[in-house]
């Protein structure tokens, strides 16, 4: 669970906290590109926001689908997920 001291609750923490980094490291108009794994990607958006409705975002991520994070002040303001319309996946799951 991502929301514990257990250790997937840390490793969202600490993501959270590299995404953040690598935010503070960017101009005003900068942008970033992070490639990762799906579930891995959502654990850094879920500690970025811990208290948004998480559950409102659907199922996990899926392929060639995407987080985009808005900082502002060195915060984390939005997270949005991008998602492909299912009959454009090219992969069979």
């Amino acid at each position: 669970m991502l929301r514990g001291s257990g250790p997937a609750g840390e490793y969202a923490v600490w993501q959270a906290a590299l995404l953040t980094e690598i935010a503070d490291r960017l101009s005003d108009d900068g942008a970033a590109l992070v490639i990762s794994h799906g579930g891995i990607v959502e654990a850094g958006a879920v500690a970025l926001l811990p208290d948004a409705d998480h559950e409102s975002c659907g199922e996990a991520i899926g392929y060639v689908e995407w987080v985009r994070l808005q900082f502002s002040g060195g915060r984390c303001t939005v997270v949005q997920m991008l998602r492909v319309p299912s009959r454009d996946y090219l992969v069979e799951n």
